[in-house]
């Protein structure tokens, strides 16, 4: 078995010696290509090609090679100037400097157009792409994505156009539509095939791997890591060899190997160190991170979520770092780190936020429907010429048929137009809505935190005013984030159904505070009415602070039967409040400098309210308001 090791890791160390010397041949062999030169043209492709071939490896060289390829070239030769521009994008590319390369790729953009060379073009909306994908902005992404699939199309160029549709496949892949991803996947392989593009099927096979990774189907996902893995080892390529063997590691940890899991993710880091992979190298560490963190092994899971922290910080990958925060609150939390684990959460919640905007989505499905508008136009188009060129032969049957056929192709268009725009419409209101129910998540997400600060701070104080006031403020942080909960979690996103939120506000008060009093119950008898955000909070509030008062004073061990009432009715144009207590009742005027009183009556004055106070049987408190809304 040692013998058999052995020889895999020799095997693995001569291809990926292979792999770097052939690259030094090649680097090399330019280079005396470059000395041997004699015309500029010929030095400045030789020195594009350098800069091309040596920037995953030497930045600083690289640049080099494409600046000096840029002014012998500037002005004279357009289309090898927009490819030194590209070259200096690709070079800035592949060690994280994202703005200058979209900066570099945009020059190069405007060069190839200038000449009218879409096939430079639409290269370069490619590489923009990649940058803003990497970045995890992917509405960007898929913008240039498309727009080099149009100039592809257009122009039969199958195999960049194969590279598009592996690309626009990551995106979907990215944003959890494995239907989508599979499709473009799908498109991107058989072209790839039909051109015998190995290290392009190595790719896809890839991609297509993950995909099923997550989706759980752990089998489909090591088939298709192997392929990839074996192409790769053809093609002695260590950049890929290292992907695959990372990608191995997470079929097997899939799987629930987390031997072999773990021997291929150190395989893999081996690689990706020395290829200075960092992108790979930080799904790599986390896949490590995965594993110990399954064998309980927390404090080494640690040191690996924060070395992929680490690399997913230097290549701005946004939507990792959000699943890294994550991981590490919750270790944090098992190990009994409150503030590192709320510090986490706090990292988590922002990340998530934003990489899985609702902007961010609304321009994915803007853009994917500009873009088959267009295909349908272009379409229509070609139809359209093809019917003038038929119009033309057959002009001499009459103006009679010509008018006809002119008026039903008017009818349609217009039935496309309308049920264009009806599409559109429908559109625009459901984003809305996703929007608006986004917004309410949100806030009710920064009432949570509010609430754990508060929680945290009353666990550090030992006096007991201070105590009670934190819990009091609690409280009421409580009431607003049931509105904003029931408003993500229904369908009615800008109303509150009173009855429904009512019963588990009060249920929710006295289920928590309410322990020590025995015997208590509720009974609450609200109409069924739904009122707008701006009407029920102050509402909440208002029963918030009557009903922990209650709880507080209105009881002690000597009532047998204790009860707390709350009611509310419309009657007429006025709403009603009440609520009460068979308690002992009140022994003087409620303190109007206390702060629950000074709240009772601002937030009453909000709604046009008067409050009154009684104390018979009990205590009885009635709101008598006359602004709300009803939705």
């Amino acid at each position: 078995m040692k013998k058999r090791l052995l020889l895999t890791y020799c095997i693995l160390f001569t291809l990926f010696t292979l792999s770097d010397g052939y690259a030094q041949e090649v680097i090399d062999s330019l280079k005396k290509e470059l000395a041997k030169s004699k015309t500029d043209e010929e030095k400045i492709k030789i020195l594009n090609d350098l800069s091309w071939e040596i920037a995953p490896t030497d930045y600083d060289s690289s640049i080099a090679f494409a600046e000096e390829a840029l002014s012998m070239a500037e002005k004279k030769y357009p289309k090898l100037e927009a490819e030194a521009y590209t070259c200096l994008g690709s070079a800035n590319d592949f060690h994280g400097k994202y703005d200058l390369a979209i900066a570099n790729y945009q020059k190069s953009y405007d060069k190839y157009q200038s000449i009218n060379e879409e096939i430079g073009m639409a290269k370069v909306y490619l590489n923009i792409g990649a940058s803003y994908y990497y970045r995890g902005v992917y509405a960007k992404a898929l913008e240039n994505y498309l727009e080099a699939a149009k100039i592809q199309e257009k122009i039969k160029d199958e195999k960049t156009l194969a590279k598009t549709f592996n690309n626009i496949g990551l995106i979907y892949r990215t944003k959890n539509n494995s239907q989508k991803a599979l499709e473009y996947f799908s498109k991107s392989l058989k072209i790839k095939k039909l051109l015998n593009d190995k290290k392009g099927v190595c790719y896809t096979y890839s991609n297509i791997g993950i995909i099923h990774q997550n989706q759980k189907h752990c089998d489909s996902a090591l088939w298709y890591a192997n392929a990839s893995y074996n192409l790769s080892l053809e093609l002695q390529s260590s950049y890929d060899i290292g992907t695959s063997l990372s990608n191995i590691g997470e079929a097997y940890y899939c799987l629930n190997d987390l031997k072999n899991a773990k021997k291929f993710f150190l395989d893999a880091e081996k690689v990706l160190i020395k290829n200075t992979d960092e992108n790979t190298l930080a799904f790599c560490y986390k896949g490590l991170g995965n594993v110990f963190e399954k064998e309980n092994n927390l404090q080494e899971a640690l040191k690996y979520y924060n070395q992929s922290i680490f690399h997913a910080k230097a290549t701005e990958r946004n939507e990792l770092l959000s699943d890294l925060y994550h991981s590490v609150y919750e270790i944090e939390e098992k190990l009994q780190h409150p503030e590192k684990a709320l510090k986490n959460y706090i990292l988590y919640s922002q990340m998530k936020d934003s990489v899985f905007s609702i902007e961010s989505n609304r321009n994915l499905n803007e853009l994917e429907i500009v873009y088959e508008t267009d295909k349908k136009q272009k379409l229509i188009e070609e139809k359209e010429a093809e019917q003038k060129r038929l119009y033309n032969y057959i002009i001499a049957l009459g103006f009679v048929l010509l008018i006809v056929i002119s008026s039903i192709y008017i009818v349609n268009k217009q039935r496309r137009k309308l049920a264009s725009q009806k599409k559109i419409l429908e559109t625009l209101v459901d984003e809305k809505n996703t929007l608006l129910k986004e917004t309410h998540h949100r806030v009710k997400n920064n009432f949570q935190i509010v609430s754990s600060l508060l929680y945290l701070q009353s666990e550090s104080l030992q006096n007991k005013a201070a105590i009670e006031a934190i819990r009091e403020a609690q409280n009421r942080v409580r009431s607003m984030i049931l509105i904003h909960q029931r408003l993500y979690n229904r369908d009615e996103i800008v109303g509150i159904n009173a009855k429904e939120y009512i019963t588990d506000l009060v249920n929710d008060l006295t289920e928590y505070q309410a322990t020590k009093i025995k015997n208590l119950q509720t009974v609450i008898n609200v109409d069924n009415l739904v009122f707008n955000i701006d009407t029920i909070t102050p509402i909440g509030l208002i029963v918030n602070e009557l009903v922990t008062n209650v709880i507080k004073h209105a009881f002690d061990e000597s009532f047998t039967t204790p009860e707390i009432k709350v009611d509310l009715h419309k009657q007429e144009e006025e709403l009603i409040l009440t609520v009460s207590d068979n308690g002992k009742g009140l022994v003087k005027e409620p303190n109007p400098d206390s702060f629950g009183i000074k709240l009772i009556h601002s937030l009453s004055k909000k709604l046009k309210g008067k409050v009154t106070f009684t104390s018979e049987n009990g205590t009885t408190v009635t709101i008598i308001m006359k602004r709300f809304t009803l939705v």
